[in-house]
Parts: C-alpha cells; structure tokens; sequence
C-alpha cells in the first residue's frame, strides 16, 4: 500500500499558522500550570506574624 499525501488547496502559509497558533497556546498553558504551582509550593516565612495595631 502506498502512502498517498494530501494535496491540499490552502498556501503552505494558512497551514504553518494554525501550528504555530496551537504550539502558543499549549506554551501558555504550560507556563500557567508552572505558575501555579510555584505560587502553590513558595515557602511561607517562618517569623511570628506581626499583630495588626488599630487605630483609633
């Protein structure tokens, strides 16, 4: 069985930018769920908390 390529219409340019367009956002998502989790797993200070002082 040959292996027939698909002879498609569209400028090789059309084709490129749906890729691209898809390799961004999976970019994007990946950078998020690394943020999230460095936000999730920063170490908190270890120092008493300081007491809020009113004022009247």
């Amino acid at each position: 069985m040959a292996i027939q390529h698909k002879n498609s219409d569209q400028p090789w340019i059309l084709e490129a930018t749906t890729f691209v367009t898809l390799v961004l956002i999976a970019i994007h998502v990946i950078a998020l769920v690394f943020a999230i989790y460095k936000l999730a797993t920063a170490k908190q200070p270890t120092g008493k908390p300081e007491q809020l002082k009113k004022v009247n």
